[in-house]
């Protein structure tokens, strides 16, 4: 094990009746030892057993920690309902495994796409973001400081679906629909050139004219996945349509506008002016609702006091 690099995980994401196919580690007199070797089925009286073992946290192998996040991907609905997870780790554990499952498919330009396993994240997202007011701000307050499109899906994601809750979407069908479609609405940035994602400053107008058509290759991308449904692809056509047709690509005006594309809009817009850019500050949340209410004619009245109310919840 000299040249073995290991990772801490949390006693508390062991989750009871479940097996788990790696092995488990311990710091016991300065150096790491093997607690319990897989397959390991994990039962309340081995969960007591490693903490009577180790005072400290456990690891694994740094090479594990892929499958480790798969493992709790797998159990997300055991997590989701564990009380002795804090909200705070849970949502970083959601970032995590949402940021896995889009890493692979955004790297394979979406050809491998599952959607069951966006379905399956997905709605169990939706379980957290109900089960206390205010869960959304989490999102916001923890997410990670290096900005890339992945926290960035995750981010819009979440406070979209938060938002579809508040607007009174009652079918998890729509509010899983209107996830997916957040999670995946900038799925055809990777078919834009890397130099002009990396860019260190605001893009010019050539540049900008590339990176407008990832909405058309993110249609072209989700249309060939199997079974998926209309909304998320329309949700992804019109995410950067404006109501007072000043968007792209159709320049739609108002109804002609997806509904889940409105929220996801305004939500996009909101995430991006709160991250950290190399060309300027993340804002706050509240000015940053002053800004885009500077340009509110783009966007639905009802949606901005909606996120208001969404905000003030998380303070």
């Amino acid at each position: 094990m000299e040249n073995t690099e290991f990772v801490p995980i949390k006693i508390d994401q062991l989750l009871e009746n479940t097996i788990l196919n790696i092995d488990i580690y311990g710091m016991v007199n300065n150096g790491y030892n093997q607690l319990c070797s897989k397959p390991i089925p994990i039962i309340s009286d081995l969960i007591t057993e490693i903490k009577d073992l180790t005072n400290g946290p456990i690891f694994i192998d740094k090479r594990d920690k892929e499958l480790f996040n798969k493992y709790l991907e797998r159990n997300l609905s055991l997590l989701t309902n564990k009380n002795d997870i804090s909200l705070a780790e849970k949502t970083r554990i959601f970032y995590n495994i949402g940021t896995d499952i889009l890493k692979g498919d955004f790297s394979n330009f979406g050809s491998s796409i599952e959607l069951e396993r966006y379905r399956h994240f997905i709605s169990n997202l939706i379980i957290f973001l109900k089960s206390k007011p205010g869960v959304s701000k989490y999102f916001f307050v923890l997410k990670p400081k290096n900005h890339s499109i992945y926290n960035h899906s995750i981010g819009v994601a979440s406070l979209s679906i938060s938002l579809g809750i508040k607007i009174g979407l009652q079918s998890e069908g729509d509010l899983e629909n209107l996830g997916i479609g957040a999670l995946l609405h900038d799925i055809g940035m990777t078919t834009v050139p890397q130099r002009i994602v990396e860019k260190q400053d605001k893009l010019n107008n050539r540049e900008f004219d590339i990176v407008k058509r990832h909405v058309k290759y993110g249609v072209e991308i989700l249309s060939k996945v199997p079974g998926i449904s209309k909304d998320i692809i329309s949700a992804v056509q019109d995410h950067h349509e404006r109501i007072d047709g000043k968007g792209y690509l159709f320049r739609k005006r108002g109804k002609e506008i997806h509904p889940f594309a409105k929220i996801i809009a305004l939500i996009d817009v909101f995430d991006a002016i709160t991250s950290k850019r190399p060309y300027r500050d993340a804002s706050d949340p509240f000015p940053a609702i002053r800004e885009i209410m500077t340009h509110q004619s783009g966007f639905e009245k009802k949606l901005l006091k909606l996120l208001i109310l969404e905000l003030g919840e998380n303070n």
